[in-house]
């Protein structure tokens, strides 16, 4: 058995920049031509961590990098939320309508991974 450790938690704007941080070198590799044509959905999940607060404030910097980077759009999976972190004018109208909120569909546990209509 492992000891028990808390998990701790990691503000918004750190986990921006780890997005930003992860998805640069595939940025460079695709170059922003191929880059506006795609959607990134980045998983995070720090291990031992938690994103709290969810509500996206002081990532200015993060989000100006995945602006340069020239994704479509760019969201972000850390359970229990998911947050459209940008999405540029050519991106599907439901993920410009919601940039920098955090939805939770499932506030609890279950259903997380629970298929749709089951």
């Amino acid at each position: 058995m492992k000891p028990y450790r808390a998990s701790t938690a990691i503000p918004f704007d750190k986990a921006a920049a780890m997005v930003a941080e992860a998805l640069a070198e595939k940025a460079s590799r695709y170059g922003q031509r191929t880059c506006a044509a795609l959607d990134a959905v980045i998983y995070f999940d720090p291990g031992s961590s938690h994103l709290y607060p969810a509500e996206p404030q002081g990532a200015s910097d993060a989000l100006a990098e995945l602006g340069r980077q020239g994704w479509r759009s760019v969201s972000m999976l850390a359970l229990p939320y998911g947050i459209v972190l940008t999405a540029n004018a050519d991106a599907p109208d439901f993920l410009q309508q919601k940039i920098g909120l955090a939805c939770s569909e499932w506030p609890g546990p279950d259903g997380w991974f629970e298929p749709e209509g089951e």
